[in-house]
Order: C-alpha cells, then sequence, then structure tokens
C-alpha cells in the first residue's frame, strides 16, 4: 500500500509573492499539501515579469522562475478591495490549514485580516508572516529588497578581497535562506497543533535568518572582540583553500586542505612529495605564511588539467575538491543531480516543457512528488470556488459577476 504523502490533507492559503513565501508554499505542495496562490488581479506576483522567459518572449505565465517558484500549486486572483472578493478570501481561510503572508507589517490590517481576525475567523489556522526584519522595531516597515539585506545583516562585509570594498552578491541569497526555516516552522507548529487542536503564528525575520548564519563571526567577535574582514577565497585555518585556473575558459576548481595527511595527499597527487618536507610549507602555519607561493604552485599543477579531472584524482586521494560549476554543467553533465532527480520536467499548455528544482531533502517513506506543474494567472478560480470550498456555479458566477476576482 502507498503511503500517504506527509502533509497530505493539508490547505495552504498562499497570499505571498517573490520567493520566500512561494518558494516556502511550493516546498509544502511537494509533500502533499493542496496550495492555493492567491494574487491580486491588479498586481501580479512581480516574478511574472522576471526573466527569463521561455523562448526571450515575455509574458505574464511565461517566466521561468513564476513557475518553479509555484509548480504543484492551484492559482487564484482576488480582489482584496472588493468587498466580494474579500468575502472570498475571508471562505479560503476559513477552511485552510496554513496562511502564508508576505506583505509589509500594517498591510493585512486594512483588510482586517490580522493573525488576531484570522484567529477568530479559524482558531486552528497556522498563520506563517515573512517580512525583512519582524513584525515589530524601528525599521520593521523599512523597505528592504535582498541585496540591502545581505548588506544590512553583515554579510556583504566578508565578501571580497581584502584590498579593495565589499563584493555584492548578485542573487537575493537571503531569499532562499528563509524558506528553510519557514518550512521547519510550519511543520513543527502543525505537529504542535495534532496535539493540541490550537494554532500559532509565526514571525520570521529575513534578516535573523541571515545573521544566523554570520554566527561564528559574531562569536569571534563577543569572545575576542575581533572583527574580520574581507579574504577573499581564503581561510583561517585552512591552507590551501582557494579555486584555481584549469584548462579551458572560464574553468577553475575549488581545493581546500585542513589536515597535514591531505597536506600530504595533494603533494603526492600532484606529484611534489618533495613539497611535504619544504620548511615553508611544512606545517598549516608555514603554508599560510607563504600562501602566495604555494597557489601559484598548484596552479601551474592545474592550469593543463581539466576540472573534473583535478577534482577526481584529488577527491580520490581524499582531498576536499570541487570543479566551479555553471548552470549548463548542473543541468546537463551534473551526475549526481541525475542520480538524485533533483531536477523534474512538468508541462505547461502556454511555453510546453520546463524545469523544476525539486527539495533538498528527502524522506524515507512519504517521498514528495508535484501534482501539477505551475498554475496561469487566475487559472483555478472556477475550481477553488466549487471543488475547494464546494459552492454552487451559480454562487461563483455572482462572485465573477461581482468583481471578486477582477477582470483578468
Amino acid at each position: 500500500m502507498k503511503a500517504k504523502s506527509a502533509l497530505e490533507g493539508i490547505l495552504v492559503a498562499d497570499f505571498s509573492w517573490l520567493i520566500t513565501g512561494p518558494l516556502t508554499a511550493r516546498t509544502l505542495a511537494e509533500y502533499g499539501a493542496q496550495v492555493i496562490k492567491v494574487e491580486a488581479p491588479d498586481r501580479p506576483d512581480d516574478m511574472r515579469a522576471i526573466p527569463p522567459y521561455k523562448d526571450n518572449k515575455p509574458g505574464i505565465n511565461r517566466s521561468w522562475a513564476i513557475n518553479n517558484f509555484n509548480s504543484g500549486k492551484l492559482g487564484m486572483t482576488l480582489d482584496l478591495n472588493n468587498p466580494q472578493g474579500l468575502e472570498l478570501a475571508k471562505e479560503v481561510i476559513k477552511r485552510s490549514d496554513v496562511m502564508i503572508e508576505n506583505f509589509r507589517p500594517g498591510t493585512l490590517k486594512r483588510w482586517g485580516l490580522e493573525y488576531m481576525d484570522i484567529k477568530a475567523m479559524n482558531p486552528a489556522i497556522v498563520m506563517l508572516s515573512l517580512t525583512g526584519q519582524g513584525q515589530g522595531g524601528p525599521l520593521a516597515k523599512a523597505r528592504f529588497t535582498g541585496l540591502q539585506l545581505q548588506a544590512y545583516g553583515g554579510l556583504t562585509h566578508f565578501l571580497g578581497w581584502p584590498d579593495r570594498g565589499p563584493a555584492a552578491i548578485p542573487v537575493p541569497y537571503s531569499d532562499f535562506v528563509l524558506p528553510w526555516f519557514a518550512i521547519s516552522a510550519v511543520a513543527t507548529a502543525l505537529a504542535h497543533r495534532r496535539k493540541t487542536g490550537k494554532g500559532k503564528y509565526i514571525d520570521i525575520s529575513m534578516l535573523e535568518t541571515l545573521v544566523h548564519f554570520a554566527a561564528p563571526i559574531l562569536l569571534d567577535y563577543t569572545v575576542n572582540a575581533r572583527v574580520q574582514g574581507r579574504k577573499g577565497n581564503r581561510s583561517d585555518h585552512m591552507v590551501p583553500h582557494g579555486v584555481f585556473r584549469c584548462k579551458g575558459d572560464d574553468r577553475w576548481c575549488a581545493i581546500a586542505v585542513g589536515t597535514d595527511s591531505e597536506w600530504i595527499a595533494l603533494c603526492k597527487t600532484m606529484s611534489r612529495r618533495e613539497l611535504i618536507t619544504d620548511p615553508r610549507f611544512s606545517t598549516t602555519l608555514m603554508r599560510k605564511r607563504n600562501e602566495d607561493e604555494l597557489e601559484k604552485i598548484i596552479e601551474a599543477w592545474t592550469k593543463d588539467k581539466d576540472a573534473p579531472e583535478v577534482m577526481e584524482e584529488l577527491q580520490q586521494a581524499g582531498v576536499p575538491a570541487g570543479v566551479v560549476q555553471n548552470a549548463q554543467n548542473l543541468f546537463e553533465n551534473d551526475p549526481q543531480m541525475k542520480h538524485r532527480g533533483h531536477l523534474q520536467k512538468f508541462n505547461q499548455s502556454e511555453i510546453g516543457e520546463y524545469t523544476c528544482q525539486e527539495v533538498p531533502f528527502r524522506l524515507s517513506k512519504t517521498q514528495g512528488r508535484y501534482q501539477r506543474g505551475a498554475p496561469f494567472f487566475g487559472e483555478h478560480n472556477h475550481y477553488v470556488c466549487t471543488k475547494v470550498l464546494g459552492f454552487s456555479d451559480e454562487r461563483f458566477v455572482e462572485y465573477y459577476e461581482n468583481g471578486a476576482f477582477g477582470r483578468i
């Protein structure tokens, strides 16, 4: 008998947009939850306007990002400024087990959809609010994107070379960190509800999840009063620790040595046994003092070899090494990704086949799988009303004629 999905029977009202909320909800959908993605008819999810587009043709349903972050969901439009739209939103919330939102603090108040309002409608609901800096505090309503939060959270200070200014991360790293905290929090709240029948309110700050990853740096300051700075690719306790040029155009391999046994293995692999006892490199401290010279020696060995060859030889010898892969390498050539089935294909009637990423964990008894691709804008308005909420066709038409779904 096939095991049930871990979240089968859970209904999620996803009022979020962009990355953090949609990625959280998508993961819940993969593990069996029925997720309704709710969008404003006059302001669709901004991800719909972010390239790349299939075949480089813009369109509200053609962005890869909107399809990747919303696979497995039902799609609904609701005009919360319309009394009928707001009424229908409340009907969805009343029947939901989880509600996810990532509006600026205070936005939901004007619609009467703050947690205390929702709790009165549905005492058992788990409500998840995802914001840049949490619901309270002097900067709670400040406008931040991932780039600014990464700077404000201290991460950007550590990125770059010692003799240069900070290097910004070109992608919103913080947006991809937060969902894994959120998923864990929701799962914990649902487990608590199963035992007690009581819902929970979860307030998550993106800034605080990002700072969590700076724990060693913060501890260094609290213990040693030391403010760490930029180090390029180098490490205080591992040497060599860097990325080395290989044969071909823009091909590299990362190598890190943390122990004397790894250092000996590296020397033997490079056929440079004399380096093992060379006074310049005989200890980690000496290797650190002569790091510039050591890196030149290593790159003289890697530069005429293929990056996968360098990685394989070193891995076989027990030395941590990894090819610097680009998107093409990951998609077409990576055997581990293919073995794990991390990249899955779905069909969407407008763009055809597209690739979606699975979540990076596997459950032994209830492996997740999306039941459908991403929804069109407002694709399931009728389905949600009649199949999920149980309304008649006549009632759906009444909502439609009164503008509950907007004019899409």
